[in-house]
């Protein structure tokens, strides 16, 4: 057997696949352009943590999402800086996270309560 043969690389590597499921929107100049001067507002500080985030590590959340408020998209009052933990933890929280599908609108009836509850009163717990 030929050397590098038998492990030989098929198909696109992990950072394509991640680069073409990538909303066209995050790959426009406009976006890096508003998301350097939101990172440079907030001095590349966690605004949720205050942990210091490096140049290229930071995320730029916006505060009322850009699927309900596209209007907003480029209004810095609706973002701020977010380390990777912050942001995934509110975008999970939001929409069960970066690229899954909503499962709930705005209005809708939260799954819990505040205290962890189910509020759906045909829930097994609530039996």
């Amino acid at each position: 057997m030929a050397i590098g043969t038998r492990f030989k690389r098929t198909g696109t590597t992990g950072r394509e696949r991640a680069a073409k499921a990538v909303d066209p929107f995050y790959r426009s100049k406009d976006w890096y352009r508003f998301r350097y001067h939101v990172l440079k507002r907030d001095n590349w500080t966690c605004q949720v943590c205050g942990v210091r985030i490096g140049k290229k590590g930071g995320h730029v959340d916006h505060i009322l999402s850009r699927h309900d408020r596209p209007d907003l998209a480029f209004d810095l009052r609706n973002a701020r800086t977010c380390c990777a933990s912050c942001h995934s933890r509110k975008t999970v929280l939001q929409d069960g996270g970066m690229g899954n599908v909503r499962t709930a609108g705005p209005g809708a009836t939260p799954a819990c309560t505040v205290q962890g509850e189910p509020s759906d009163p045909g829930h097994p717990w609530n039996r």
